[in-house]
């Protein structure tokens, strides 16, 4: 699994980190320090479903349990040249 990090929480313990991919958006549920935001994550998990019942209703969510992260690297920086220039 990769994507970019857009949400954290942390937690006693251990944290929850959003990722997002093309696919959309998925909690990882770490044991490991939280990535900063907008990092790209690469990392091995297992998938699991949380049921949630409301009124008899499953609203549930899958989210991974991070195993091992591949790796975590920085957002690009814009190379946008400065709006203002000498005239």
């Amino acid at each position: 699994m990769q994507g970019r990090v857009t949400s954290k929480i942390p937690l006693l313990n251990s944290g929850l980190y959003q990722l997002r991919d093309r696919s959309g958006d998925i909690w990882i549920l770490t044991q490991e320090p939280l990535p900063p935001l907008r990092h790209q994550v690469s990392l091995r998990g297992q998938i699991h479903y949380e049921p949630i019942l409301i009124d008899g209703q499953d609203i549930g969510e899958h989210y991974i349990e991070e195993l091992e992260r591949l790796s975590e690297t920085m957002p690009a920086q814009s190379s946008t040249p400065s709006a203002q220039g000498d005239h």
